[in-house]
């Protein structure tokens, strides 16, 4: 792997891709490789709700992610290939399940197509700054921000807050995992709830994804070890949440 393309922080390379995503003109044409799991499927939702054209990939559509991407995007593609990326998207969003050696990652490198994670994503479109959205609710832990992050949209939203969201699972109290701010609402009134997950963020962004967001409030439900594939001991899981309190 080549290591000048790998983020371990949060840093001035992933500020450059969130402005990137941010600035994307009306209609952009974007690739999502990886499409098929919960929060890349939630980034399609998002990205055609803002009226962009996105095509898809993935190893297989099963449902029922399989079934919701089917009837969301534009193209899709059965299986990883550089043929996939020939209509030269103007952003390539890549899943945190593909890495180096992936047809559709080595063509994005070797092209020099402009690339995002999907939290830079939802960084940049789902919460913006305070100009466009004055309240960001960030919900992390190693267990319960499912639930949290629900309850939370929920509460506010019946309260009349009509607030934006993000949820990692499929809520009963609400028409979905994924709403945009309401932009009849004065920036002042926004608010965005955002499950904020400790796991990292993709192959070339080595941080945990909540590091993405921006917690104007934040909840932390709980810390326990997890994810031994990335966090060596509980002392590492404790040092990246005292870098998201710091923030």
């Amino acid at each position: 792997m080549n290591d000048d393309i790998v983020s371990r922080e949060f840093d001035e390379r992933s500020e450059a891709r969130i402005a990137f995503v941010r600035n994307l003109p009306p209609h952009s044409r974007i690739h999502i490789s990886g499409v098929c799991g919960t929060g890349t499927a939630a980034v399609l939702s998002l990205l055609k709700e803002l009226g962009h054209e996105v095509s898809g990939s993935d190893k297989a559509f099963y449902p029922p992610m399989g079934d919701v991407v089917r009837e969301l995007a534009d193209i899709l593609y059965e299986g990883y290939a550089a043929s996939n990326l020939n209509d030269n998207p103007d952003l390539v969003v890549i899943g945190n399940a593909l890495s180096r050696g992936n047809p559709e990652v080595e063509a994005v490198l070797d092209r020099g197509i402009p690339y995002a994670s999907m939290p830079e994503v939802f960084s940049a479109l789902l919460i913006g700054d305070r100009k466009d959205c004055e309240t960001s609710i960030v919900v992390a832990g190693t267990h319960g921000k499912t639930t949290t992050s629900a309850a939370m949209a929920t509460l506010l939203d019946q309260a009349g807050c009509e607030p934006g969201y993000f949820i990692g699972g499929v809520p009963f109290t609400l028409p979905g995992g994924l709403r945009l701010p309401q932009q009849k609402l004065p920036a002042r009134d926004r608010i965005v709830v955002l499950e904020g997950d400790e796991y990292d963020t993709a192959f070339f962004a080595k941080y945990s994804k909540f590091h993405a967001y921006r917690p104007d409030v934040l909840v932390i439900t709980s810390l326990e070890f997890d994810h031994a594939d990335i966090f060596e001991d509980l002392a590492a899981i404790d040092a990246e949440f005292d870098r998201l309190v710091k923030r």
